[in-house]
């Protein structure tokens, strides 16, 4: 237990510390406005780095000029934090699966194989739902970051896309009585 609070504690120390650092690298940012009021672009200046202008659609910089970042392009579902949150959501939502698994079953295959089946594959899904939450949280900061391993990305829109097919079945079989 020792050495796995110590490699937490580790990780988390180089997850933080490459944040502090990153956002230390930003500088001063100032952010330039679109016609319709929106931030779409972020100005960084940048360290003495020297490029000469390519194609239209790169983004270049003279010595001395400024570094024009698409903040559009930036999204939490390519970051580490995805991947980590994604990961410790997994593996502490792990045993919704058991009643998503019951719900699907009923839908698919009736109400009496749902008490038998169901419990069985919820039980199986539940102990990959944990390993893949303990996976994405133990690599939280090797990429792939927007490419969950199981489908739904949660174990809670896995519950809900459950109970929702089994709420349209029941609505559906309570219009045909």
């Amino acid at each position: 237990m020792k050495k796995i609070s110590i490699y937490i504690f580790v990780a988390l120390s180089v997850f933080l510390f490459s944040t502090v650092v990153y956002c230390q690298d930003l500088g001063n940012v100032t952010q330039a406005e679109s016609s319709s009021g929106n931030v779409t672009q972020t100005e960084i200046p940048p360290a003495n780095v020297t490029q000469t202008e390519s194609s239209p659609g790169n983004v270049t910089q003279a010595q001395g000029s400024k570094v024009v970042l698409d903040t559009g392009t930036i999204r939490y579902d390519n970051t580490p934090l995805n991947k980590l949150s994604r990961g410790l959501g997994n593996t502490l939502t792990c045993y919704f699966e058991l009643p998503a698994s019951i719900f699907r079953t009923g839908v698919e295959r009736g109400p009496f194989l749902a008490w038998i089946i169901g419990p069985v594959n919820g039980l199986f899904t539940t102990l990959v739902r944990f390993g893949t939450g303990v996976f994405d949280t133990a690599t939280f900061l090797i990429p792939p970051y927007g490419k969950p391993l199981m489908n739904p990305e949660y174990a809670s829109d896995s519950l809900y896309n459950a109970y929702k097919a089994a709420e349209a079945k029941d609505a559906e079989t309570d219009i045909l009585r």
